[in-house]
């Protein structure tokens, strides 16, 4: 039920469908979503153009698998940003930048692990500079 109520929060806060065309994201939710790509490791492309100073944030594709029951009742996140995995922090930081933003894949329905999801995004591209941030979404 809950993996319902959040694939439809997804949908209602204007998640593209995965594999949909590109959609962009801008202001403070793409803030967000750059900082976690810092905060997980994600080297930037430095550029200087006419407005100033850029940082470019490139990832292909990233996975976010949550698992909701644990022994300690506390959510586990573990993520894959292309090549790079990160877990504990790191993948929380990521997981809850993007949730909401991007459409969640098909909820697992194992009688093992009833409260398993998991977050994609086929590519992920997000420009920051001192004024302002866009991510796009592939």
């Amino acid at each position: 039920m809950r993996v319902a109520i959040l694939s439809l929060l997804v949908v209602c806060v204007g998640a593209a469908p995965v594999g949909a065309q590109p959609w962009e994201i801008s202001g403070l939710k793409a803030q967000h979503v750059a900082r976690a790509l810092k905060l997980a490791g994600v080297k930037p492309q430095a550029s200087k153009g006419k407005a100033g100073k850029a940082w470019t944030y490139r990832v292909g594709k990233i996975e976010c698998n949550t698992l909701n029951k644990t022994k300690d009742g506390l959510a586990a996140t573990s993520c894959t940003l292309g090549k790079r995995s990160v877990k504990g922090a790191q993948a929380a930081i990521v997981h809850d930048a993007l949730d909401g933003i991007v459409a969640f894949a098909k909820p697992s329905t194992t009688d093992e692990a009833p409260e398993r999801y998991t977050l994609r995004v086929p590519r992920l591209t997000c420009v920051t500079s001192p004024d302002t941030a866009s991510c796009t979404v592939e």
